[in-house]
């Protein structure tokens, strides 16, 4: 019977803890920091061991999770493993959208209403429904590290297509229907491009042409221009937070 600290193939710490038949685990962060906190939670639960002091059920009784600390903590220990933008979009998601709504709230109750509340209230502000799903996005993933850390066990977003129906729905003044180019509108604007604005006239030809993103297009070098096969590699994406891969993280 004893406490002993290891680590996961994340690069996570965690305290497993053998007492009396039944086994815990409690995780932390990959930091070295959260090593010597597993040491020293380790070193606790073995000296009330020795001492036959350790309530295994005081031990797995919850904690709060502040959702405010939950989103920070995430974005500390993910951030390095995100394009730039997505960090900035996180972060600013965080700020500007989750913690003034959710503040220090206990993870552990944020449920469905909760959830529900807090869509209400960002379509009462204006918010776009993009910002709406890119917020409930962050949320699921906060949710979902906090279920493998086996803190929580169920994720009030696992499911957000009906979320984002109510947002669209209270959003739209009209149904949407898909709108593109027809050959005969192609053709007259980039007659008109080539008339009046002919350095921005072949970007024109290359958006049509290829389907391929503004900010891939933008990002292009000369060295991604195969003329003899009739070829253009996309391997970058320029936007206003800079310079980054194509949204899929994949060249093609």
């Amino acid at each position: 019977m004893s406490a002993k600290v290891y680590k996961r193939k994340d690069g996570s710490w965690w305290v497993r803890t053998h007492h009396s038949g039944n086994k815990s685990e409690k995780r932390f962060g990959p930091a070295k920091k959260d090593k010597a906190q597993a040491d020293k939670v380790a070193e606790k639960i073995n000296a009330m061991i020795a001492l036959g002091t350790f309530d295994p059920s005081n031990a797995r009784r919850k904690q709060p999770i502040p959702c405010d600390a939950a989103l920070d903590r995430w974005l500390a220990i993910h951030k390095s493993g995100l394009k730039r933008t997505t960090a900035l979009l996180y972060q600013g998601i965080t700020t500007n959208h989750l913690t003034p709504h959710f503040g220090s709230t206990d993870m552990r109750t944020i449920g469905n209403e909760a959830v529900i509340s807090f869509v209400d209230s960002m379509t009462k502000k204006g918010r776009a429904p993009g910002t709406i799903k890119n917020a409930l996005a962050f949320l699921r993933q906060v949710f979902n590290a906090l279920i493998e850390d086996e803190k929580l066990k169920r994720n009030p977003l696992s499911n957000m297509g009906p979320l984002m129906r109510r947002v669209r729905s209270a959003s739209d003044t009209e149904v949407k229907i898909r709108d593109a180019w027809t050959q005969a509108e192609a053709t007259t604007l980039l007659e008109m491009a080539w008339d009046h604005e002919p350095r921005f006239a072949p970007l024109l030809e290359v958006l049509f042409a290829t389907g391929m993103r503004r900010g891939e297009a933008l990002g292009l070098k000369w060295e991604d221009v195969d003329f003899d096969n009739r070829k253009i590699l996309i391997r970058r994406s320029i936007s206003t937070q800079g310079q980054s891969t194509p949204k899929s993280g994949k060249a093609r």
